[in-house]
């Protein structure tokens, strides 16, 4: 919601609607990929947090309580982060920075293993460049 606020006072009000549309896609796109991910590879939690996590047989397996690959809250904080950057070039770095910090206290907190943060940040970035590229290219067309 702060990033949201500062672009819209930085941007004019139709690009700050149109960044605002495309981070919603690309981070709803994000998180249904990251979910399908976790369902095929399913990976253990960390055992630190999984001894911590209460939630058992289809309610762990349907909120995710009990996948750790990919990250999708790194994979989101990525997927903004890149549109971000696309929207407003200024403000790349301090998304990318938090962006990491997202990443780094997944790992830091025990919910994820670092390979996990990995892809979850590739994810997000793969996702939201495939969605910019497409909706420039439908700007062009129409």
């Amino acid at each position: 919601a702060l990033m949201a606020f500062v672009i819209a006072r930085r941007l004019r009000w139709r690009q700050a609607r149109s960044w605002l549309a495309i981070t919603a896609v690309a981070v709803l796109t994000t998180a249904v990929a990251s979910n399908l991910t976790k369902l095929a590879v399913r990976r253990e939690r960390p055992a630190v947090t999984s001894d911590r996590i209460d939630a058992t047989g289809l309610a762990a397996v349907t909120t995710g309580k009990c996948m750790s690959f990919p990250s999708a809250d790194t994979a989101s904080a990525f997927a903004i982060a890149c549109v971000l950057a696309a929207y407003a070039p200024r403000l790349r770095y301090v998304g990318l920075a938090v962006a990491c910090l997202v990443g780094l206290s997944r790992v830091y907190f025990g919910a994820h293993y670092f390979s996990d943060v990995l892809a979850g940040a590739l994810l997000g970035s793969l996702i939201s460049g495939i969605v910019l590229v497409r909706t420039r290219y439908r700007r062009v067309e129409t």
